[in-house]
């Protein structure tokens, strides 16, 4: 590594060093809780997952794709160019 790669990687580490203290910042200005956050997400992703993939949900409450579901995704997307 030369001295210049070396100085650009040390820029770049302190940038992202400096955006993840502004999100840590926006985040707990924002009052929500991680769990919060972290539950949201998950519904969002379970909603996404049933739409996409004509997903059901099981006993445990848990998202599981059909079989047919998973195939003809599968299929759709191997067509593709």
């Amino acid at each position: 590594m030369t001295k210049q790669d070396d100085c650009q990687a040390q820029e770049r580490r302190a940038r992202a060093l400096a955006t993840l203290a502004e999100i840590r910042r926006a985040f707990a200005a924002s009052g929500v809780t991680e769990e919060e956050l972290q539950a949201e997400g998950r519904r969002i992703r379970e909603q996404l997952a049933r739409e996409r993939y004509g997903t059901r949900r099981s006993d445990s409450d848990s998202v599981v794709a059909s079989p047919e579901a998973i195939m003809s995704s599968g299929a759709r997307r191997s067509s593709s160019p």
